[in-house]
């Protein structure tokens, strides 16, 4: 019988796959963090994996891929770990590299592979890329292989047409923690201080505003003495923390805020001058 023409290795051109190097044959197109390797693994759909040894939440690494507004695209990779949990992490973003909408996949805990992933997906309007990451939700030693992007509202199972080792676009990105992993770009990341977001959001003007408004509002409740100490106190120390913490969407300091506003309406000096007024005006009446 003849034999079958030799297969022509997958490329970027005729390969569905958007991911470049998804069997993790080798670290090509995929610079890796010390925490992350390729090994061979005989017992995956692709003979290989990528394997980390994290220490801590969200140590990711992932790739960026261009995408097309309103196309839809679906996600799968081949899991395995420890006992920890592990999930495909995708990242929508903007222009500005901005994330615009988040989305995981169902955590896997198994210790022998297990497919995981997003199906029909539709990237956002102002969506220009997309950040795949290699996520996990304890620290352990977590195994991904077979890593499919493909446009399309169903994820095929892995076969040797999907692998390619041509760049179609595709950067590294890696997380290193949970504020990281939540936060890829400089442009949406937390300032993690209440001053310096006021200051960069609202200007000069904004910055002043508000700390006059906190400083007239703290010293009015310090001239109350000691039956305003715990809220005066608690005041404080929120406005203290607001130095290395984002605070300006905490309820509670808008609920200080507002006790201490109430506190400043019923000091002595405001009563007086409530009282004052009605007898001016009997005064004048009686005249």
């Amino acid at each position: 019988m003849p034999s079958e023409p030799p297969t022509s290795p997958a490329t970027a051109a005729t390969s569905r796959n958007l991911v470049s190097n998804g069997a993790f044959d080798g670290a090509t197109n995929w610079p890796l963090p010390a925490f992350a390797a390729t090994i061979a693994d005989p017992t995956s759909a692709t003979g290989h994996a990528l394997r980390k040894v994290t220490t801590d939440i969200y140590q990711d690494p992932g790739i960026s891929i261009p995408v097309e507004p309103g196309v839809v695209y679906s996600f799968g990779a081949a899991v395995k770990t420890d006992g920890t949990p592990a999930l495909l992490i995708i990242h929508w973003r903007d222009a500005n590299d901005v994330t615009i909408s988040q989305a995981n996949s169902e955590p896997v805990t198994s210790t022998s592979w297990t497919d995981t992933g997003l199906s029909d997906q539709l990237a956002p309007p102002d969506a220009r890329a997309v950040v795949v990451l290699l996520s996990n939700l304890e620290p352990g030693t977590q195994y991904f292989t077979a890593l499919r992007v493909v446009a399309g509202p169903v994820v095929p199972a892995w076969a040797s047409d999907l692998q390619h080792v041509e760049r179609t676009g595709q950067t590294a990105q890696t997380a290193a923690g949970l504020s990281d992993a939540r936060c890829h770009s400089t442009a949406s990341c937390s300032t993690h201080n209440t001053f310096l977001r006021v200051l960069v959001e609202t200007g000069v003007p904004g910055f002043l505003t508000m700390c006059a408004y906190w400083l007239t509002l703290g010293w009015s409740v310090f001239k109350m003495g000691r039956r305003a100490y715990p809220w005066s106190l608690a005041f404080v120390l929120v406005i203290v923390a607001g130095l290395t913490i984002d605070t300006l969407h905490w309820r509670q300091l808008w609920i200080y805020l507002a006790v201490a506003g109430a506190m400043f309406v019923h000091t002595p000096s405001f009563a007086t001058a409530q009282v004052k007024e009605p007898r001016a005006a009997e005064a004048s009446f009686a005249e």
